[in-house]
């Protein structure tokens, strides 16, 4: 089942890498909606918490991919100061 679960995901992300211009259009629709209303739920596009699958402590490889891959995504939200 673990497995089917990971094939899943990683369809969906093949799915999103392949069309990047639409998923840049819904990135701008959801801060166009998150601009428009202050008391929106969330800050960030981002979910909440720990990535789907964290394990504090890492047991397989595949774990300490998954936290790099998370730290990367918060990394790439950061406001650019250059």
């Amino acid at each position: 089942m673990g497995a089917e679960r990971l094939s899943r995901r990683l369809q969906a992300l093949k799915l999103a890498l392949d069309d990047l211009p639409r998923q840049a259009k819904r990135l701008v629709r959801w801060q166009v909606k998150r601009k428009a209303s202050p008391d929106y739920k969330f800050l960030s596009p981002l979910r909440p918490g720990p990535p789907p699958g964290y394990r504090r402590k890492p047991v397989h490889e595949v774990d300490e991919v998954l936290i790099e891959c998370d730290r990367l995504a918060w990394d790439a939200m950061k406001p650019d100061t250059s």
